[in-house]
């Protein structure tokens, strides 16, 4: 479903944003 895919690149996005503030 598209609703899970959405959910999917958002949760990526918060990964990636920490990952981006830890440095």
């Amino acid at each position: 479903t598209g609703s899970q895919m959405e959910f999917g690149c958002q949760r990526i996005g918060r990964m990636l944003a920490q990952e981006r503030l830890k440095e």
